[in-house]
């Protein structure tokens, strides 16, 4: 009894923290200049009890200021972070489903994915289980274009089949207690172990999910899965809310480690522990903190398999000539290639389940004249292919010399200029030199 009225109270005094707002656009983190250039972008989704600003301490100034070079191009530092925002629901009487349900949609409106070309998530404890449930919904609703844009998935802490802290609240009635006080007890109850029906579909869905890119054809080998679970107990106490206020209020109770590793078996790539408490596992305290640490190896990690993928094929024939090669070549004039390309972009042309182009870059000319000579120029030594469809113009430029290929800051616009030798051809084409004309 002595514990219930322990927590009750402690409850009350978690009740004057949470502020309401509601989850529509992911809250950003790191500076607007820095996410307006940004092509790559990390989504934090925090867990239960948690917020959008302040449950990852310092971690989006830890990444702006850590200038690791990436692989290709860019620093970690160049990242836009932003931060899902669902803490209204706590208020609310919705259940865990509902919740990962208006998530998934506020996330696939947001306007991360139409600003930024590749996109990381890690989410912490309860959040995790929403992501995933957002993810596999975005299969069920034929949104892959979504997850084809995830690079990886960095999930610490989650419960995947229970959790002993949600046990503990149940046993003691806290979840009604909470519903009393206004807070969502239905969250806590979808954790238990004991209700565990929701987690054990959700986990099923999940492990398909990856077993269809890490199987499926095309061979996919991103989003890479990375899981993480603490090592330490969860002390009374325990930087949650005041230290030994805390303890006052709650003695003992909590007494155990909320996720430990019976609780985090997952279908992940890699797992690995850390020698830390729940609530600390995303708050790293530096660049060489374990976590930061292990964030930073995911994404090199998954930009590296990324490269490995071709996405992207570029042809030099059009199309609709595929099925008439054995009645002769059919050239393919670099303005005709750009303009078909472009096409993706118009709104009869986007992906009906998203709204998003295949393709986010647009390809633009550097000046006249290399638009006027693009009406000649034919592209020889394809098709050429890339994990984007940058890439693969990168590729074209490598055997087609005369090519010059940039791209903007945010690389969602592809610059290419004719600005090297040609080589006249019968007929009024041209190919750069170095190519033959038939």
């Amino acid at each position: 009894m002595l514990n219930i009225c322990r927590l009750s109270f402690s409850l009350l005094a978690l009740l004057t923290y949470i502020q309401t707002s509601f989850a529509v656009e992911p809250k950003l983190l790191s500076a607007p200049a820095t996410a307006q250039n940004a092509d790559r972008a990390l989504i934090f989704v925090h867990g239960l009890l948690g917020a959008a600003e302040g449950s990852f301490a310092n971690w989006p100034e830890i990444i702006a200021d850590d200038d690791t070079e990436l692989p290709g191009h860019g620093k970690l530092s160049d990242f836009a972070v932003y931060s899902v925002d669902y803490q209204a629901d706590f208020l609310s009487q919705a259940k865990l489903d509902e919740v990962a349900v208006g998530v998934s949609r506020d996330l696939a409106a947001s306007q991360i994915f139409r600003r930024h070309r590749h996109v990381w998530l890690v989410a912490h404890s309860m959040g995790g289980l929403i992501l995933k449930r957002s993810l596999t919904l975005w299969v069920q609703e034929r949104k892959e274009l979504l997850i084809d844009r995830i690079m990886a998935v960095g999930l610490l802490g989650v419960p995947s089949n229970g959790a002993p802290l949600a046990d503990l609240v149940k046993k003691h009635g806290i979840d009604r207690i909470a519903l009393t006080f206004g807070w969502n007890g239905a969250l806590l109850e979808d954790l238990t172990t004991n209700s565990g029906s929701y987690l054990t579909s959700l986990e099923t869905n999940w492990e398909g999910l990856k077993r269809n890119r890490d199987t499926g054809e095309p061979r996919r080998f991103t989003p890479v899965i990375s899981c993480g679970y603490e090592e330490k107990p969860q002390l009374a106490g325990s930087d949650w809310w005041g230290g030994r206020v805390w303890d006052a209020l709650v003695g003992s109770v909590i007494d155990s480690t909320v996720v430990p590793d019976l609780f985090a078996k997952t279908a992940c790539h890699d797992r690995r522990h850390f020698s830390v408490r729940h609530t600390d596992l995303i708050k790293p305290t530096d660049q060489n903190d374990t976590v930061h640490v292990w964030l930073r190896n995911l994404i090199i990690t998954s930009i590296t398999k990324g490269a490995s993928e071709n996405r992207v094929e570029l042809s030099t024939r059009p199309p609709s000539a595929r099925s008439s090669e054995a009645t002769g070549r059919v050239d393919f004039n670099l303005y005709d290639r750009v303009a078909t390309l472009n096409q993706g972009h118009d709104v009869r042309n986007l992906d009906q389940q998203t709204g998003l182009s295949t393709h986010p870059e647009r390809i633009v000319f550097a000046n006249s004249p290399s638009e006027e000579q693009a009406n000649s120029l034919v592209l020889r030594g394809g098709p050429f292919l890339g994990s984007t469809l940058l890439d693969a113009w990168y590729a074209a430029a490598a055997k087609n010399t005369c090519l010059k290929v940039e791209a903007s800051v945010d690389r969602l616009k592809i610059i290419l200029a004719v600005d090297g030798k040609t080589v006249q051809c019968s007929g009024g084409a041209m190919v750069c030199k170095g190519q033959s004309c038939t």
